[in-house]
């Protein structure tokens, strides 16, 4: 058993909230810590305060210098480094956590989660129901349509026909009003839109009627907006129903 007392550096600029503690914990009880802390001779952490406080909610209490602990072992392994200045200690704190940080390839994460379980999925900090929002955005074909310098007439860019056929006969019916209220709504699913003249009317269009079009997806033109409102979440279900059908 170790005499030295573990002390949290009290300017620690990474911050560590509740939820990293206990996905943190969870790994740990689960694989072992793999990373030991780092301190000074005096006890002075300097790096690992997330590893720590894990590791106390753990209720680990016996301190060890080791590199690492096993799978099963309950104690805190540590490593002291007295080689470094003051000064170097302070950049280097930083610099631990900084020059760690850099982006992830979002595909081989999904293959790799998809070669786990659920139970060992959720210690990555992963799921991939988190994915799915990163996946779309990534991966959606959106269409490139260059529109012409000629406005179409409305009559172009759209057919009612079967729908206004449906309309009718939902009204002619005999059904309670409420319910023909939901036919006459679920009839517009029928409306056949041509969007390159949807793209053409757009583009020699101007005001407000250009901001509406936009909100119905009729048109995308700002990316972000379309993720935002759902449009893309839509289009890449249905380009994968598409997909497989062929």
């Amino acid at each position: 058993m170790s005499n030295i007392e573990i002390k949290p550096y009290p300017r620690n600029a990474k911050k560590h909230p509740k939820e990293q503690i206990e996905a943190i914990a969870n790994s740990i009880k689960a694989f072992g810590c793999k990373q030991p802390l780092l301190i000074k001779s005096d006890g002075t952490l300097i790096v690992g305060h997330g590893r720590y406080l894990a590791m106390k909610k753990l209720g680990y209490t016996e301190l060890k210098e080791a590199v690492y602990s096993k799978k099963g072992e309950e104690f805190i392994p540590y490593i002291i480094a007295d080689d470094l200045t003051e000064d170097e200690i302070n950049a280097y704190r930083i610099a631990d956590n900084k020059l760690n940080e850099s982006p992830w390839d979002m595909d081989l994460v999904q293959v790799e989660l998809e070669q786990l379980d659920i139970k060992l999925q959720q210690l990555t900090g992963f799921s991939l129901e988190d994915l799915e929002d990163e996946f779309y955005t990534k991966k959606i074909k959106s269409p490139i349509y260059e529109p012409k310098n000629e406005k179409p007439k409305l009559s172009e860019i759209y057919n009612s026909e079967k729908a206004d056929e449906l309309q009718e006969l939902i009204k002619q019916s005999k059904l309670p009003e409420k319910e023909k209220e939901f036919l006459i709504k679920a009839s517009t699913r029928f409306y056949e839109f041509n969007y390159s003249k949807i793209a053409d009317y757009y583009a020699n269009s101007d005001g407000e009627i250009k901001d509406i079009m936009e909100k119905l997806a009729l048109v995308i033109v700002d990316y972000d907006k379309a993720i935002e409102n759902g449009f893309v979440r839509l289009t890449n279900f249905l380009m994968s129903i598409e997909t497989d059908a062929e």
